[in-house]
C-alpha cells in the first residue's frame, strides 16, 4: 500500500489495493483481535515494523474505541514532485525550498520566481531572513547565521578588515587631497597641565609657503588684594 502510494497516482489501483488490505485486516481481527491489545504486542515485541501494524488502527484514548486508520480510505502519501512554482511571499517561498533542498538555494528561488538571484537576496535580507555568513561570505537562514559561536561571529565582523587592492587614481588624489585639506587646518592644543591656560600653541597653514609656529597667550587676569 506504501509503495503503491509513492509510485503511483492512480485512483483505481488504489482502491483496489485497501479493498485487499482491509480483507486481510478485518480476518486477522476475526481470529486474533485488535493490533492494539496486549497478547498482540507481546507476540510483535521483538518486531521492529509492529508500530506500523499499530498504525492500522486508530485508538480513542478517552474510551479505548478502535476504528479503521485513514489509510484504508483515503490516499495517506503523495508521490514525489518536484518544486515548479513558488508564492510570491520570500518567506513562504523560503520554507518551500528549504523543504525541497535541505538547504539555501537562492538559485533554485530565482529560476521558479522567474526573478534576478540579486532581486532574491536583497528581499530575503530586507525581511531579515538570511545573513551573511562573514568567514565564507556564504547566506544563511536567521536560524543557521544566529546558532553556533555567535560572539566569534561578532568579533570577526568588528575585527578590520585590510585590504590588497591597488589604489586607483581617484582614491590617490583624494587622499591627496585629504592631506592638503588636514595640513591646511588649525590645530589649537592647550599647553601644560591639563586645564591650565598658560598658553595655547596655533600651528597654521597659510595657502602657500610653511607653517608658523605662534604662541599666542591670555590676556593677563590682575588680582586686587582686598584689605
Amino acid at each position: 500500500m506504501i509503495r503503491l502510494q509513492l509510485q503511483s497516482a492512480n485512483e483505481g489501483q488504489l482502491a483496489k489495493c485497501q479493498e485487499q488490505l482491509l480483507q486481510h485486516y478485518e480476518s486477522y481481527r476475526a481470529n486474533f483481535g485488535p493490533l492494539n491489545n496486549v497478547s498482540t504486542a507481546k507476540v510483535f515485541e521483538d518486531d521492529p515494523e509492529y508500530p506500523l501494524l499499530t498504525a492500522l488502527e486508530n485508538v480513542d484514548p478517552e474510551t479505548s474505541r478502535i476504528s479503521l486508520a485513514d489509510i484504508f480510505t483515503k490516499r495517506t502519501i503523495r508521490p514525489y514532485e518536484p518544486l515548479r512554482e513558488l508564492p510570491s511571499d520570500p518567506k513562504a517561498a523560503m520554507l518551500q525550498v528549504l523543504a525541497e533542498c535541505g538547504r539555501l538555494d537562492t538559485g533554485l528561488m530565482s529560476r521558479l520566481l522567474d526573478k534576478p538571484e540579486a532581486d532574491v537576496i536583497a528581499q530575503l535580507v530586507a525581511a531579515d531572513l538570511i545573513y551573511k555568513e562573514p568567514n565564507s561570505q556564504q547566506y544563511q537562514t536567521a536560524d543557521e547565521y544566529l546558532s553556533g559561536d555567535v560572539r566569534q561571529k561578532l568579533r570577526t565582523l568588528k575585527a578590520p578588515r585590510c585590504s590588497t587592492r591597488p589604489m586607483s587614481g581617484t582614491s590617490r588624489r583624494s587622499k591627496q587631497s585629504s592631506r592638503r585639506s588636514f595640513r591646511s587646518s588649525i590645530l589649537t592644543c592647550a599647553l601644560g597641565r591639563p586645564g591650565s591656560h598658560r598658553g595655547v600653541h596655533r600651528i597654521s597653514q597659510p595657502a602657500s609657503g610653511r607653517a608658523t609656529p605662534s604662541i599666542r597667550r591670555p590676556r593677563a587676569v590682575h588680582h586686587q588684594r582686598h584689605q
